[in-house]
């Protein structure tokens, strides 16, 4: 029975104290940008985070170097901007991470039919320009 197997051991070898540092600052950028976005989503402003575009602003330890789309992905939104500084007054923070501070906004453009992301590069078509292009190649 697969119940009965024991997980093989991992080697030391593998431990990487930098991924680790660095997925615990994209964790923590995930879990203001999700905080952020539940207003909207109480409010009825949203009702999917794919539906938000929020800015992100980094300081101090939290600042990092990481592509926009991913980061998008990560933390399930359409759109995502990043800006280095405190962010302004109004920014969702919360006290158990540092240096993150998010601006929720709406998203600008069109749904997609395939992904369900809302970008302006949808205006007027079915498919944003990666889908258009997955089911092309397929």
């Amino acid at each position: 029975s697969v119940h009965l197997r024991t997980n093989p051991s991992i080697p030391a070898t593998w431990a990487d104290d930098a991924l680790n540092s660095r997925f615990d600052v994209l964790r923590g950028i995930r879990k203001v940008v999700l905080s952020a976005l539940e207003p909207l989503r109480a409010a009825k402003e949203i009702g999917s985070s794919l539906e938000a575009a929020p800015t992100v602003y980094l300081s101090g330890s939290a600042e990092i170097d990481v592509d926009m789309r991913e980061l998008a992905d990560l933390c399930i939104v359409s759109q995502l901007r990043m800006e280095v500084g405190d962010g302004p007054g109004d920014a969702v923070r919360l006290d158990d991470v540092a240096g993150v501070a998010v601006v929720p906004t709406l998203a600008e453009g069109d749904k997609c039919q395939r992904c369900w992301k809302t970008l302006p590069e949808v205006a007027g078509k079915d498919l944003c320009q990666r889908c258009d292009h997955a089911i092309a190649t397929s």
